[in-house]
């Protein structure tokens, strides 16, 4: 989770500098998830894929050298926690060699069940 912290509080330092604004008023919630062992771990390792995915996705998205840095920094970082959380689940920890670039919209969709207040 402080990992987690640490890259909104990256990406927000980066869109400030930028004079935009952090989006604000969304949260998550994944009281479901906590419901065992096994539903948590498949369901971080899904998180994990679509947060590797949502970068990759955004990539072309991002004009400012800046943001894309911290981007791409936060990428490798979600990617190896995807890689563990892989192994946790009995998978492979590379089980492909690329991995799949989403769109917004598609991210939104598929996290949309974890979100509150948007």
């Amino acid at each position: 989770i402080v990992d987690e912290q640490n890259h909104f509080d990256a990406l927000a330092s980066a869109l400030v500098a930028l004079g935009a604004q952090p989006p604000a008023g969304c949260g998550f919630d994944f009281s479901k998830a906590l419901s065992d062992p096994l539903t948590f771990l498949a369901t971080a390792r899904s998180i994990e894929a679509v947060g590797v995915s949502a970068y990759l996705g955004a990539a072309h998205l991002l004009e400012s050298a800046d943001l894309l840095e911290a981007a791409g920094s936060i990428l490798t970082l979600e990617a190896r926690h995807e890689s563990l959380l892989n192994v946790l689940n009995g998978g492979s920890f590379n089980p492909q060699s690329f991995d799949i670039p989403l769109t917004p919209q598609a991210v939104l969709s598929l996290v949309s069940g974890f979100l509150t207040g948007c």
